[in-house]
Parts: C-alpha cells; structure tokens; sequence
C-alpha cells in the first residue's frame, strides 16, 4: 500500500515537471495550501517522511505514538493532495498519467 502511494506521489511530481512554469508555480501554491491547511501534526509527518525520509516507527518513536497512528496521518494528508489535484485535473480535462 505505501509502494503504490510512492508510486502515485512519483508520477504525479514526473506530471508537475513536464508542466509550464505557471502551472508548476499554480501547483505548488496549492501545495502550500494543502500543507497551511493540514494539522500542525499531520504536517510534521508529512515534511519528515517525504522530506527528511523518516521511516514510520522512527516517527512514532519522535512523537510517542504507534507506527498505525503516522499511517494515518500520511493517509489522511494524500488523501487531501489527491482530492485537490484531482479536483484541478478534472477542470482542466486533464490527467496525472
């Protein structure tokens, strides 16, 4: 399950990269907002797994939780990406793959 939400998050940022810079630029506003809009916990799981590389139990360890906890909170914040880009690509016509 994580390897396909890897994999989603790869082709959408190939997607992103191929775009014009106006649109990367649009993309990664709404990034900010999908981030601004997250709990001050949700967004800490999500900057030290995708960008500080983190692994679930050194998380749950950090933050005196369960590995099933950051689970969900990596869940719930794709989830709120994949609603707000699949969102924009359905207005557009368009598709991530």
């Amino acid at each position: 399950m994580e390897r396909k939400a890897v994999d989603e998050f790869i082709a959408r940022k190939e997607y992103l990269i191929a775009d014009t810079p106006d649109l990367q630029e649009e993309r990664m506003q709404q990034v900010t907002q999908v981030l601004d809009g997250m709990s001050s916990k949700m967004r800490f799981v999500v900057e030290q797994h995708y960008l500080e590389g983190k692994k679930y139990d050194e998380l749950a360890e950090l933050m005196g939780t369960t590995s099933g906890m950051i689970h969900k909170y990596v869940s719930g914040a794709l989830a709120k990406f994949r609603e707000v880009f699949a969102n924009n690509n359905t207005r557009r016509g368009t598709s991530p793959q």
